[in-house]
């Protein structure tokens, strides 16, 4: 397919949500969008307007500078991301900034975003991301900690490999007359089902991992922070898997997850006692149970492996951390 020239009439067909603090950049950014051919551009200074269009007017493609709202605008898109706000969570999402920073191209990305933009802009350089988000978008990707487009530049070595998920776009289904791409309710329902499912199963191999690296360094409990924060993160982390799984086809880990949140909540109190010991290994017990539940049909050994890995890319981290 080729790609699309400046005055493109196709592209009176989306819509595009333009959020811009800085009158003459978005004045500059609106004109551009006019050269490639968009007609219905609600362009706006207010970051509460914006976020009322999200909600209710449904945007084909959002552009938002994060120049002076990095935080609130970043968290806004992983909320839409989590489909906590708007209708649309796979909606196409370009992040503008002047001169952005390493530490700020990595909050865009890492808020789900499709691409990051530094400033100044040209004309052509925005129309090279449009053509990117209709011809050749990136597929989704669920981690612990983040849902949208594959951020990876390379394959991941050990540990668990997130899948792809091919995604509704609406962009694309009215620019290019392609109803297959269409974000119909149903569509987005089965999406994000998809997702939600990815999410539970990453959040049951983060907890084996939780659970064994404090089984392994329970010498340090009461004594290392880091002990502590492992014990909340595992606390945290089967909350959410519980919520998730609620409502999915995972629903009968509920209970589970209940002995496993008793169990994890126990261990400070339990510290120098006989309990404690007894608890880590319930801990064992009831994440594997959990596991199992989700995959009965898994290769342990291979799964083992897996773990093993991950710990040790963790360790490494620290190790490079605690000597920097």
């Amino acid at each position: 397919m080729k790609g699309l020239s400046v005055q493109d009439s196709r592209m009176r067909k989306a819509s595009v949500l333009l959020f811009d603090k800085q009158r003459n950049s978005r004045h500059v950014t609106r004109c551009s969008l006019q050269m490639i051919g968009f007609v219905d551009i609600i362009d706006t200074s207010d970051l509460a307007t914006a976020m009322d269009y999200i909600g209710n007017g449904k945007p084909d493609l959002i552009i938002a500078d994060i120049s002076s709202d990095a935080d609130q605008i970043c968290g806004a898109v992983q909320k839409l991301r989590y489909r906590e706000i708007g209708t649309d969570p796979f909606v196409a999402i370009i992040l503008t900034a002047w001169n952005p920073s390493n530490e700020l191209v990595k909050k865009a990305i890492n808020s789900g975003a499709d691409d990051i933009l530094g400033k100044p802009l040209s004309t052509q350089r925005i129309n090279e991301r449009i053509q990117a988000i209709l011809n050749a978008r990136k597929p989704f990707v669920v981690t612990n900690d983040y849902i949208g487009p594959d951020r990876r530049k390379s394959k991941r070595i050990g540990g668990m490999e997130a899948e792809l998920v091919q995604v509704p776009n609406t962009f694309r289904a009215k620019v290019l007359d392609d109803p297959d791409s269409l974000a119909t309710q149903d569509k987005i329902e089965k999406t994000f089902t998809i997702l939600n499912e990815q999410r539970i199963q990453r959040h049951d191999y983060q907890l084996r991992i939780l659970a064994y690296m404090l089984i392994d360094e329970q010498h340090n409990a009461g004594l290392d922070a880091s002990w502590k924060r492992n014990l909340d993160k595992l606390i945290a982390t089967n909350q959410e898997m519980a919520e998730r799984a609620r409502k999915s086809r995972y629903a009968h880990i509920a209970h589970l997850c209940q002995a496993l949140d008793k169990v994890a909540r126990g261990l400070m109190a339990d510290i120098g006692t006989p309990r404690f010991k007894k608890n880590l290994e319930l801990l064992d017990q009831i994440t594997m149970a959990l596991h199992l539940s989700i995959d009965p049909d898994d290769n342990t050994v291979k799964a083992a492996e897996d773990i093993a890995n991950t710990i040790a890319t963790i360790r490494k981290k620290q190790e490079r951390k605690a000597a920097s």
